[in-house]
């Protein structure tokens, strides 16, 4: 095996089928690859056959007496060598959990599995789709197929010589595992904002209902990027990116291209991901709310404490139309409301002063923000200094940050709900 190449694998469970004539022949089609596997009595055969047996290692799994009664038929049908691995009956849940780890144990880092399900007990495809979700976070696998031959499911195809003949379809469930991967990116990203697992996906090739749909049409690689990018705005709070809110809208289009042509349950993850940030609007100072929400809802507590104070000042100024792009009219006005005693500012107070009462006639309770802004403030200082902002500036000054970890969330969760009530209504 030639080192760091992954290893290409197959599994496979094998049964005793019926206890005096073993199992019946069938000729199988791949419809993917149209190719046909004729007249084999073991659908492992009829798989490996068909990938033209490009596999490194074969794996049977199968009980003492079907290791005794089948296996050797099962090699000699077409000479392909397996390596069989003896698992318990599953009677009970610590066999289940055995049958588990033997299937486990033979996947190495990297793996390419190709896992037939079609001889199993009536839990271990549940089973095995749960395997393979197990080793794709512990070992790195890839499922390259799962598949099932399903042998009653009979109906007249033509062969390579044109010929009708009577063939069992070989099923491909590979979307399966593929819906579990979107699911857990979907809520990895709902939970945490981490969109990377989604876009990680959506950049690969994707089964679709259709199979000539040019998958570069539906834009994934697009709509991943874009949401990557929507994230990444919220986590290094590029607020005016949020305020803007183009990413947005462009991916809510391209999000809507690109459900129909997925199946139903895929579309449904992209629907979830869709409704956490449908507030999001075009040019509008309330996004960066939007984004504190999104922030606390993933415990995202350092971005969110920064963005509300920062979102604070664009809101207040954006309403008596004043450049909240402009550094120096920023730092003019947060040094304003920042202090407990106005009486105290250095600057233009009559400015000042004519804001608040522009503010006053809109019916904007500036005395009530201008106290929460206080409390953001004073968690903000500390969580981005890390906790280290010293009492004065002797070499062994006492640290002033008392505060743990539980006071930045519910502080900012208790501001942010006063906060909301104010600027919503003012919209």
């Amino acid at each position: 095996m030639e080192k760091g190449k992954s290893r290409r694998v197959f599994l496979s469970f094998l049964g005793l089928g019926n206890p005096e004539i073993g199992y019946r022949e069938s000729s199988y089609i791949d419809k993917d690859k149209n190719k046909i596997s004729k007249n084999v009595k073991y659908v492992q055969n009829a798989v490996v056959e068909i990938e033209e047996n490009n596999f490194d290692e074969k794996y049977i799994f199968c009980t003492e007496e079907v290791l005794k009664k089948r296996f050797n038929e099962l090699e000699k049908e077409k000479n392909y060598k397996y390596k069989s691995i003896e698992i318990v009956k599953g009677k009970d849940e610590e066999e289940i959990w055995a049958i588990f780890q033997k299937i486990y144990d033979v996947l190495e880092e990297n793996d390419e599995v190709t896992f037939d399900v079609t001889h199993s007990y009536r839990f271990l495809p549940m089973l095995g789709l749960l395997l393979l979700q197990h080793a794709k976070f512990l070992k790195n696998i890839k499922v390259k197929k799962l598949c099932y031959g399903a042998f009653e499911m009979k109906y007249m195809a033509k062969d390579d010589n044109d010929n009708e003949i009577e063939v069992s379809p070989i099923m491909d469930f590979t979307s399966f595992s593929k819906l579990q991967d979107w699911s857990l990116s979907g809520y990895s990203f709902v939970k945490t904002g981490m969109a990377e697992h989604f876009s990680a996906l959506a950049k690969k090739e994707f089964k679709s209902k259709s199979k000539d749909v040019d998958m570069d049409k539906l834009n994934f690689g697009n709509v991943s990027k874009k949401l990557e990018d929507i994230a990444l705005d919220i986590y290094t709070n590029r607020g005016i990116n949020i305020v803007e809110g183009k990413k947005i809208k462009n991916i809510r289009k391209e999000m809507e291209k690109m459900k129909k042509d997925l199946y139903p349950p895929f579309t449904l993850v992209i629907d979830k991901i869709e409704k956490d940030i449908h507030n999001f609007k075009i040019k509008n100072v309330n996004n960066v709310f939007y984004a504190v929400e999104w922030c606390i809802e993933k415990k995202l507590f350092q971005q969110g404490i920064t963005m509300l104070q920062e979102g604070l000042i664009t809101f207040l100024l954006d309403k008596v139309n004043i450049d909240y792009t402009n550094k120096n009219k920023r730092e003019e006005f947060s040094n304003f409301i920042g202090l407990e005693n106005i009486k105290e500012y250095s600057g233009d107070i009559k400015k000042m002063q004519n804001i608040v009462k522009k503010l006053n006639e809109r019916k904007i309770d500036f005395q009530k923000l201008k106290s929460l802004y206080g409390n953001i403030k004073n968690i903000r200082n500390d969580i981005n200094h890390g906790g280290f902002n010293l009492k004065d500036n002797k070499e062994n000054g006492e640290p002033r940050s008392k505060i743990d970890s539980l006071t930045f969330r519910n502080t900012l969760e208790k501001n942010f709900k006063k906060i909301k009530e104010i600027v919503f209504d003012a919209e």
